[in-house]
């Protein structure tokens, strides 16, 4: 069963990018290395990448994916596939095609012969809740996907485009002054040369931290075109530069108030943070949430990104209570465990939510 967050048309461009594979993979010429490696990298974008691969080969009765990871198949690059299995002819292929609504893709590649990738890790990739991710992309830039985010990949010959679905993630960019790196949100665009920088969406907040470099902050009206294939750019209506960022600074912003307040916000709503706030706010890079005194709300907060249950406070008269100490990410339970040992509160487990309370009103 594919992910919930994902939509009809996300899921249709890794049907296509499925059917690229499988095209690709059931050539006669032996894969390189790097096309090997970049087979692999694509599967792992995504817990849909895998499931959409394995249903469309399975649809084909095709047997080249247990080739492909057999011993004897790594050796062999596919060579020997067994064609009672396989349908014979771009006529039959069409056909299934066409069952899925692609036809005009497969007409594509009859009339070229060969798949072509414009760029290969083009694409939508995904973490699940509680998982983070670190990807390297085509220009050596690297993104790190923090829990339950998405995002899709748009590299073009002229532009590093990014939209930035939902979550959260950390950008290191490679510098090419010739080719901006783009990072676009529904309403808002980060754009970078060469720098590091992280951006957090949060329904209508844009939340932006510098960690290396310069970058600018515009706001959009709207997509005039979202990237549907591997060359494509993400193109924007209207774009109105709010303001610049170095290193070290940070901003929440409530991307769509109108462009005169944001550019007001962005002169006197922007903070500096001191070399520990800035490490402690990149430390899910490394799978671990360090606190220094917030309140516990907003420490409840961001374990609710991480965990399979809904964390609750009970007792409002505990929520600002302020909390220090860093925790590894896939260790819930030994943070709430923490919390309820040396903050004298009290975690009571449900089926379906986590209770926090004061010791002693249970």
């Amino acid at each position: 069963m594919t992910n919930h967050n994902i939509s009809e048309e996300e899921l249709a461009l890794i049907k296509q990018e499925a059917i690229d594979w499988l095209l690709l993979l059931d050539d006669d010429e032996p894969l390189s290395n790097e096309t090997r490696q970049e087979f692999i990298n694509w599967l792992g974008r995504s817990p849909e990448h895998g499931y959409v691969l394995k249903k469309l080969n399975s649809f084909w009765g095709n047997n080249v994916l247990a080739e492909l990871y057999s011993p004897s198949g790594a050796n062999s690059q596919l060579k020997g596939k067994n064609t009672d299995n396989w349908f014979n002819g771009k006529t039959t292929l069409a056909f299934s095609l066409a069952s899925f609504g692609l036809l005009l893709l497969v007409s594509l590649f009859v009339s070229t012969g060969k798949q072509t990738f414009s760029d290969p890790l083009n694409g939508i990739y995904v973490t699940r809740q509680g998982q983070t991710q670190t990807y390297e992309l085509s220009d050596g830039s690297k993104v790190s996907l923090n829990t339950n985010s998405k995002m899709q990949v748009a590299f073009s010959k002229d532009t590093r485009d990014i939209h930035l679905l939902s979550g959260e993630a950390h950008f290191s960019v490679m510098k090419n002054a010739e080719r901006p790196f783009n990072v676009y949100t529904d309403n808002g665009r980060v754009q970078a040369v060469g720098t590091a920088f992280n951006v957090y969406l949060n329904e209508n907040i844009l939340s932006v931290l510098v960690t290396e470099g310069k970058i600018s902050v515009a706001k959009h009206a709207g997509f005039e075109k979202i990237a549907k294939d591997s060359g494509a750019a993400i193109k924007a209506d209207k774009l109105d530069l709010l303001g610049y960022m170095v290193a070290g600074q940070t901003i929440n912003i409530d991307i769509t108030k109108p462009v005169k307040i944001l550019k007001e916000e962005m002169l006197s709503d922007v903070q500096v943070l001191d070399n520990d706030k800035l490490n402690n706010r990149q430390a899910w890079m490394s799978g671990y949430i360090i606190f220094s005194g917030e309140p516990l709300n907003v420490v409840v907060q961001q374990l609710n990104r991480y965990a399979d249950s809904k964390i609750i406070i009970v007792d409002p008269t505990i929520s600002n209570m302020s909390i220090g100490g860093r925790f590894k990410l896939d260790e819930i339970d030994k943070m709430l465990s923490a919390l309820e040992k040396d903050f004298g509160l009290h975690i009571v487990y449900f089926d379906n939510r986590i209770e926090i309370g004061k010791k002693g009103n249970y």
